[in-house]
């Protein structure tokens, strides 16, 4: 245990201790970029303009709303979903990007939680709490998933959102 401790006091990755002898390496800090929305693809996608120059598809973490393209067509409460991302960060706002475990899904989008540039509104739990989205687990991204979880389900037992229209 002393050793542990010595590690962790010399900036070495920590050890966490678990039961039955098992360890695991605690998670790296989390990855964060700061960027400007560029366009608003639906309730949990749009481009942002990285510092770096480069624009790139985001796709909020933890959660999921209506499509409003799809094989099904627009589903149920995609309009008002994709409206109300607009309005949580316009076009030409500022966001900060927090990246969890795996930084992108197989159709090359960047996945993060975003945060509203000035105010720090996490966006992702905005949707959740409002009612326009579900809980959309993917491990390893689960940072957030509790609280998302919780917000989801108080969104749905109020009838909030897509909850009372669809």
């Amino acid at each position: 245990m002393l050793a542990l401790a010595l590690l962790a006091a010399c900036g070495a990755p920590s050890v966490l201790e678990r039961s039955a002898g098992e360890t695991a390496v605690a998670p790296p800090a989390a990855v964060e970029v700061e960027a400007v929305v560029a366009s608003i693809t639906d309730g949990d996608t749009f481009r942002a303009q990285q510092d770096s120059g480069a624009t790139v598809p985001i796709r909020l973490i933890g959660i999921d709303t209506p499509e409003l393209r799809g094989l099904e067509g627009v589903q149920c409460y995609a309009a008002e979903a994709s409206a109300f991302l607009g309005q949580l960060i316009p076009v030409g706002s500022r966001v900060r990007l927090v990246y969890d475990v795996d930084h992108q899904d197989r159709y090359g989008r960047d996945l993060a939680y975003v945060y509203r540039g000035g105010d720090g509104l996490f966006v992702n739990l905005e949707l959740a709490r409002q009612g326009y989205a579900v809980q959309a687990t993917f491990p390893p991204n689960v940072a957030h998933e509790a609280a998302l979880r919780d917000a989801v389900r108080d969104a749905r037992e109020s009838r909030r959102g897509l909850w009372s229209a669809c």
